[in-house]
């Protein structure tokens, strides 16, 4: 592999930590490292690295600051946050700022050396595929691609993720949506799920004129996106260079918990991988065009 890694973290043990996988495993090279996010714009920009590897916040600058100032004059540069960072709020406006993958702190060696791995062909996959639709495109100009609705856009991702026929893909969507519909009145309002499970009940209590439990609603939800985290980790196992499985399992789950759930489907006695109900919503959410 030759990908150019830049770094950008304050905390010195994980700068050695993220050289020696680097290096040691002959991942590529590192062209710089920055310990303060002032002047991390420009560099990134003269060095042109293929994986940006930072942190939430750097100094007085945050992540989203500098992947806005980059990505305006070079889009070609993958992002990737690094950071001990849990709010899932933050991590959704992380990808909608155009960070590519979220790892979280703390991981072990072996785990985010076979991350990076699957970046690093990501890209390298990305770049061939580029060569040859530039080999291949056709000069003819091509009439803009419509924007789906959004319960389409929702479920063409619950489709990839192996649940749109799950009991509670109906309501997962609504929820999804309901979500989205708070966001465009106010993008920083934080929600509560049990606030939007309590607005779904009512509207569905009105639709069929009976009362509709909240807990049932949420049981649904939590089967489906386990069924999810199962599939995306079956995915994994079958193909670990599967590009829905890079793209969903960082962006929809604690990667941690995608490898738990890949030794629980091995080995039956191992026990099963966790999920973020919230995390996983956010996640889809960020996927979307509304």
């Amino acid at each position: 592999m030759n990908c150019k890694f830049l770094i950008i973290q304050e905390n010195i043990n994980t700068i050695n930590f993220l050289k020696s996988i680097i290096l040691d495993e002959t991942l590529g090279n590192i062209v710089e490292i920055l310990q303060k996010g002032k002047y991390a714009s420009e560099e990134i920009l003269f060095y042109k690295p293929d994986i940006v590897i930072i942190d939430y916040r750097i100094g007085k600058k945050n992540a989203l600051e500098i992947v806005k100032e980059v990505h305006s004059q070079e889009k070609n540069i993958t992002f990737v946050l690094f950071s001990y960072e849990h709010d899932e709020e933050i991590i959704s406006k992380s990808f909608k700022s155009g960070i590519r993958f979220f790892i979280r702190n703390p991981i072990t060696y072996t785990e985010m050396y076979y991350t990076l791995k699957e970046i690093c062909n990501h890209i390298q996959l990305e770049k061939t595929l580029s060569i040859i639709k530039g080999a291949l495109s056709n000069t003819t100009e091509k009439p803009p691609t419509p924007v789906l609705d959004l319960p389409t856009q929702i479920s063409n991702i619950l489709t990839d993720l192996g649940i749109i026929s799950e009991t509670g893909t109906r309501d997962l969507i609504r929820t999804i949506e309901i979500i989205c519909e708070h966001k465009r009145h106010g993008s920083s309002i934080k929600y509560q799920l049990q606030d939007i499970y309590l607005e779904l009940a009512k509207e569905k209590s009105e639709a069929n004129s009976q009362s509709i439990n909240t807990k049932s609603i949420e049981q649904r939800i939590r089967r489906s996106v386990l069924k999810a985290l199962h599939s995306i980790a079956q995915l994994g196992i079958d193909d670990y260079y599967n590009a829905k499985f890079n793209e969903y399992a960082t962006r929809l789950f604690d990667f941690k918990q995608v490898k738990q759930e890949m030794l629980h489907i091995n080995d039956s006695n191992q026990s099963r991988g966790k999920v973020n109900i919230k995390k996983f919503i956010e996640g889809i959410i960020s996927c979307l065009n509304f």
